[in-house]
């Protein structure tokens, strides 16, 4: 099948209504005349609207063809975005990729806060323990060092899943703008009518 680099597509849209139409003769009884005709013709406002494209590429399919009526928004025809659909598959399976990942550093933070309640716990027992004579000061130095850890590893695991939100964000964003590209391969009717000429092929 012949394929054509299109630019600017030249296809003409034709609105239903603008057909010329001669009124049939209307008799019209007078004292002075017999008969009068009277010849009319109705065109929209809009007339022809030329229809083009605003990026370049190959035509892969056309929907319609010269003479048929179409419906507003209908697709007339859409050009080749194989490579739009494979940055697309590649964008949705980062996007799951970096899901994966929150919901690891969400699992690593809840785990860091479990040992951070646990160690708090330690810490106050030792404290009291501590004060009774019952236990070393260097076990309660110990205790404080690993709660001082895990309250360090709680702020790491927050900063890292903040960072990685944000970069899902980008992710969907990397997405709705693949597929604006790929909605702009096609071309779809302004409004209801007729396709009038069309010098493309696929």
């Amino acid at each position: 099948m012949k394929k054509r680099l299109l630019s600017m597509l030249p296809v003409l849209f034709l609105l239903a209504a603008c057909q010329n139409k001669t009124a049939e003769p209307t008799p019209v009884s007078t004292p002075e005349v017999a008969e009068v005709v009277a010849i009319g013709r109705v065109e929209p406002a809009s007339k022809i609207t030329a229809i083009g494209t605003q990026v370049n590429g190959i035509v892969k399919h056309l929907y319609v063809q010269e003479g048929d009526s179409v419906k507003k928004d209908a697709p007339l025809l859409e050009l080749a975005h194989d490579y739009e659909d494979a940055q697309l598959k590649q964008a949705k399976a980062k996007l799951l990729t970096q899901q994966a990942e929150i919901e690891s550093v969400k699992a690593q933070l809840a785990s860091a806060e479990i040992k951070a309640d646990n160690l708090r716990s330690r810490l106050q027992r030792l404290k009291n323990m501590v004060q009774q004579g019952a236990e070393t000061q260097q076990n309660l130095d110990n205790a404080q060092t690993e709660y001082d850890q895990a309250a360090t590893d709680i702020k790491r695991f927050t900063a890292t899943l903040q960072s990685a939100q944000a970069q899902l964000g980008e992710r969907n964003s990397d997405i709705e703008v693949i597929q604006a590209l790929i909605a702009q391969k096609v071309i779809t009717a302004p409004e209801d009518g007729s396709i009038l000429t069309m010098n493309v092929t696929e």
